[in-house]
């Protein structure tokens, strides 16, 4: 099964709640899906954050530190960015927080799916309501 049919599956059970806050946790829910059947994925973050040392590796409990604006949350899989609309594009995710927030100075963060800290800035700085653990068992189930 593709990332994209698990992700249109998704869609048809869960609607809007793909978004609102719950960006997050259907990006972790989706790679622990992948990573289960041997697809590797990264958390990609885009947030209002900005490192006082440019060039320093940036680290999930960095941002989540800095209780950052955390505009969106994505999963890199093999280079394809996946959300609840499907597959999307730093571009579109970029314009649509410009048109929604007026901030064209988004930092984007890629974390590999298991980097420490990355579950706790989705779990404390999104406003999710459906848990890793239900999107994941309706992935297990129909994936």
């Amino acid at each position: 099964m593709t990332a994209l049919t698990l992700v249109e599956k998704c869609q048809k059970k869960y609607g809007k709640k793909l978004y609102g806050g719950n960006c997050g946790t259907f990006a972790l829910a989706l790679g622990s899906y992948l990573s289960e059947i041997g697809v590797e994925s990264n958390v990609v973050v885009f947030s209002d954050f900005w490192s006082e040392e440019p060039g320093n590796p940036v680290s999930a409990s960095d941002i989540s530190a800095y209780e950052p604006r955390v505009y969106h949350i994505a999963l890199s899989v093999n280079g394809v960015l996946y959300d609840g609309d499907g597959v999307v594009t730093e571009g579109h995710i970029l314009d649509w927080i410009e048109a929604e927030y007026a901030d064209d100075e988004v930092t984007i963060n890629n974390f590999p799916l298991k980097s420490k800290g990355v579950e706790t800035l989705i779990n404390n700085d999104t406003n999710w309501s459906i848990p890793v653990s239900k999107f994941y068992k309706f992935m297990n189930k129909n994936g």
